[in-house]
C-alpha cells in the first residue's frame, strides 16, 4: 500500500500532492517545464530543475512513469498515493479551521466554543460519574477549595477543575479534547470575565455542587449541575454580547 512519507515536510507533502493531482487531471503527459509553471500560478515558488528532481524521485518510487520524451503519466501506484495525500489534505484543512477556532477573539467566538464545551463536558461528567477513583474526587476537592480561596478572578482554578472532571472520565478521547482545548481556555477566560465578572461568585458554588453528584456516582445528577453551571455562563455572555456598544463586531448576528 501507498504511504505518504512520513519524514516529508508538510510543505513537500502538498507539492508531491499538486504533482500528482496534475498528472491525474491531465489526458495527456505532462514535462517538467508545465509542472513548474503550473506550480508557480499556484503561488509555489520553484525552480523547473527542482521539479525535475521531483519527478525523478516520483519515478523511482513507482508513482510515475516517463511517456517517452512527451513527459510524465501517473502510475496506479501513484493514483494511490494521491488519494492518501488528499486525505492528508483535507485533515490538515480542517485542523487549521479547529486551531482558528480555539483562538478566539471576540466574544461571540467564545459563545461558540462554550457550546462545544457544554456538549463535550455532558459526557465527561458522567462517566466521571461512574468511573472517579478517590484520588480524582480528592483532586476535585482540593481544586475547588483552592478556588475558594482566591481574592480575584482565577482562571486557571476554574479550567483545571474542569479538565479534571475530563481527566475523571478516564475516556482517553475526552482527555485528549480537553488537552486540545487547554491552549484556549486562557483568552476564554479573558474575553469572558470582561463580558461577565459576576459570574465569579457564582462558580464554586457550581463547582462543589458537581463535585458532590461525582461524589454520589450520580451521572444524572452530575450531568443537571454540570449543564446548569455551563447553561448559567452561556446565558450570561449571550446577555453581555447584545449589551456591547457596536454588537455586531462580535458576531451578534448570528
Amino acid at each position: 500500500m501507498t504511504t505518504i512519507p512520513e519524514r516529508a515536510s508538510d510543505s513537500a507533502r502538498e507539492i508531491e500532492r499538486l504533482i500528482l493531482r496534475m498528472l491525474q487531471d491531465t489526458a495527456e503527459a505532462i514535462g517538467a517545464g508545465n509542472i513548474c509553471a503550473e506550480l508557480r500560478n499556484q503561488s509555489h515558488d520553484i525552480s523547473e530543475a527542482t521539479v525535475g528532481r521531483l519527478l525523478r524521485d516520483l519515478d523511482r518510487r513507482g508513482l510515475t512513469r516517463r511517456n517517452s520524451n512527451r513527459g510524465r503519466v501517473l502510475s496506479p501506484e501513484g493514483a494511490a498515493q494521491l488519494e492518501a495525500l488528499d486525505v492528508w489534505h483535507a485533515r490538515s484543512l480542517s485542523g487549521l479551521r479547529v486551531e482558528q477556532a480555539l483562538d478566539p477573539q471576540t466574544l461571540r467566538e467564545v459563545i461558540d466554543f462554550l457550546y462545544v464545551r457544554r456538549g463535550l463536558e455532558r459526557e465527561a461528567v458522567r462517566l466521571a460519574a461512574v468511573r472517579a477513583t478517590d484520588e480524582d474526587l480528592a483532586m476535585l476537592k482540593r481544586l475547588v477549595v483552592e478556588q475558594e480561596q482566591q481574592d480575584h478572578d482565577d482562571w486557571e482554578h476554574g479550567w483545571a477543575f474542569h479538565a479534571a472532571v475530563g481527566a475523571a472520565s478516564h475516556n482517553e478521547v475526552i482527555g485528549s479534547l480537553f488537552q486540545l482545548f487547554s491552549d484556549t481556555h486562557q483568552a476564554v477566560g479573558r474575553l469572558s470575565h470582561d463580558a461577565d465578572p459576576a459570574h465569579e461568585e457564582h462558580r464554586c458554588h457550581h463547582h462543589e455542587e458537581i463535585v458532590a453528584a461525582l461524589e454520589a456516582h450520580d451521572p444524572d445528577a452530575a450531568e443537571e449541575r454540570m449543564m446548569e453551571h455551563l447553561t448559567e455562563v452561556i446565558v450570561g455572555f449571550e446577555q453581555a454580547l447584545h449589551r456591547l456598544p457596536d454588537a455586531s463586531d462580535n458576531g451578534a448576528h448570528a
